[in-house]
């Protein structure tokens, strides 16, 4: 009996063997894609026309005319937590008369209702950029395109076959996406992948340790000695290695379960100083432009209203100052500001505010603060934020 527990149990050591290999083999796949990216974009561009045997990331040189009707716009896309449109265009080219799907990069979303507006490309464009293939899978909801017939179109996903039937034409097998200097493009920060080799390598430590640690349990367990088998204190506790291992899967799924499904009943230390608004105030486009007539626009602003400002009101404005000093090579990402008037579209408590890079109101201060308070989230904010 205890032969064919063992068994059983090693059956779950080889599988989680079998996952750490695996994720080892991940790591590989993944550091090799990223350096063949690497390479490639710092080759010399190939034209594309002399392209015969295409691969992803070869870096081309393409030149011909936009049809700026067959753009397509691939949803849900986000950038820096924001929601927006992959945009591509077909462009044909003179010479060899192909059509090939090109991606201009990402724009944000204007509204639910409305797709955001893009300007015609006319006249013969010079373009550099590298080959995707569009072969990965994608997981989407329901039909593809709902509207065939709209323009610019809409899709959840880049389906060539899909669009060759639609666009009526015959396009090329890869896409081209846009170096970042190239003209007539959006923002083209490029995910080649969205888990780094680093983490498989990770995953591939805890699938060996969960094996090591099962093994070690099972043969404890299964292979005692015969004496220790006959002891009162040993069966007693035999039952013990096997609800050991069963806690070790079960106890942190309910764990997550508790924490997910009943967050409300507990109560966790605040780690924020300031007051956190919630939902965050979005400031129009015409006020935030306004904001940004000092240059600061992408940057994390520390707004301070008073009018007027007296000495105590300058005494913070200086101490703000030192703030944004003090957060070494974060300081750059930060601007201090200080206006007379309100620029919300509602009343807001405090006076002295947080808007992150995307023009959205989050915290707010007394006027009296302790400028530590207002330092020490903003390092908490930049530590964890990878936009401004």
């Amino acid at each position: 009996m205890k032969i064919k527990f063992f068994l059983f149990w090693l059956c779950f050591v080889a599988l989680f063997c079998a996952l750490g290999v695996w994720q080892v083999a991940r790591y590989h796949e993944k550091k090799q894609l990223i350096d063949s990216y690497q390479q490639q974009l710092t080759a010399i561009p190939v034209a594309f026309d002399v392209v015969k045997q295409p691969k992803d990331f070869q870096h081309v040189s393409v030149h011909g005319d936009f049809l700026n009707e067959d753009t397509l716009f691939i949803q849900n896309r986000f950038y820096h937590d924001r929601l927006g449109y992959e945009v591509l265009t077909i462009l044909k080219t003179p010479q060899s008369s192909q059509y090939v799907l090109v991606d201009r990069g990402w724009v944000p979303s204007v509204s639910e209702k409305h797709l955001p507006s893009i300007e015609p490309i006319t006249g013969m464009q010079n373009l550099t950029g590298y080959l995707k293939s569009t072969e990965e899978y994608q997981f989407i909801l329901g039909q593809n395109i709902l509207d065939t017939h709209a323009r610019p179109l809409v899709a959840q996903k880049i389906d060539l076959t899909e669009l060759e039937h639609i666009f009526h034409h015959a396009l090329f097998p890869y896409i081209v996406r846009l170096d970042k200097t190239a003209p007539d493009g959006f923002v083209r920060d490029w995910v080649i992948t969205t888990v780094m080799p680093e983490r498989h390598l990770g995953y591939a430590v805890q699938w060996f340790l969960m094996a090591i640690v099962l093994l070690i349990v099972s043969v404890r367990f299964c292979f005692r000695c015969e004496k220790c088998k006959n002891s009162a204190s040993t069966r007693r506790h035999s039952r013990w290695p096997l609800y050991s291992i069963l806690g070790v899967f079960i106890v942190p799924m309910i764990l997550a379960g508790i924490f997910f499904y009943a967050h409300h009943f507990f109560h966790f230390k605040q780690l924020n100083h300031g007051e956190l608004i919630t939902p965050p105030v979005a400031l129009s486009n015409k006020i935030y432009a306004t904001l940004n007539q000092n240059n600061v626009k992408h940057r994390w602003l520390v707004l301070q209203i008073a009018n007027p400002c007296n000495l105590n009101c300058q005494v913070m404005h200086s101490e703000l100052l030192q703030v944004q000093k003090a957060l070494g090579n974060n300081r750059d990402r930060v601007f201090i500001l200080n206006r007379a008037t309100p620029v919300f579209s509602k009343q807001l408590p405090g006076d002295i505010f947080l808007i992150d890079p995307l023009g959205n109101v989050f915290m707010s201060y007394p006027k009296n603060t302790n400028p530590l308070f207002v330092l020490q989230d903003l390092k908490k904010v930049l530590e964890v934020s990878q936009i401004g």
